[in-house]
């Protein structure tokens, strides 16, 4: 066989294995696990009773962690997302104010969360998307942009006047 001949047979073998990827309906999903399905929780609601600074406690839910604390949980139902949706990315993004906020890939679009105050996280907006199993954000400058297998291109989104 000669050199290109393997390369070529290299490239097909690659190619038929990039084309194995999973997507919506394949079976290689058996390993994802239905969204948790409970009440949200914020620390936000657990204040001290001297009007002190916020008690970090947990939420009655167990969530195994190592070296993390859990300040506050959004469900997945709080962003309009189904049962059988999910959410598959997030990314921080700072404002030229220095609010914080959480850029969250959904199966149906992308959601900004304020979470300055991270025990009291607040959706401040959310850019509907092609429904897809992943959803990736990244941002650079005060622009966002979002992409799925899902179709639809590259989503730009403006984060200029987030606040």
């Amino acid at each position: 066989m000669t050199t290109t001949a393997r390369a070529l047979l290299t490239l097909f073998v690659l190619s038929a294995g990039a084309a194995a990827f999973v997507h919506d309906g394949d079976p290689k999903l058996l390993h994802k696990r239905p969204a948790f399905q409970g009440a949200g929780w914020r620390n936000a609601q657990r204040q001290s009773t001297s009007g002190g600074p916020l008690l970090v406690t947990g939420p009655t839910a167990p969530f195994t962690a190592n070296n993390v604390t859990l300040l506050s949980w959004v469900t997945l139902a709080e962003f309009g997302v189904s049962a059988a949706g999910n959410g598959n990315s997030c990314f921080g993004y700072t404002s030229p104010s220095g609010r914080e906020y959480a850029l969250m890939g959904l199966s149906t679009g992308t959601a900004v969360v304020e979470i300055t105050q991270p025990g009291n996280p607040v959706i401040v907006a959310q850019v509907p998307g092609p429904v897809s199993l992943w959803r990736d954000v990244r941002t650079y400058s005060t622009y966002a942009y979002a992409v799925s297998e899902g179709g639809g291109g590259i989503q730009v989104i403006d984060l200029a006047n987030v606040d």
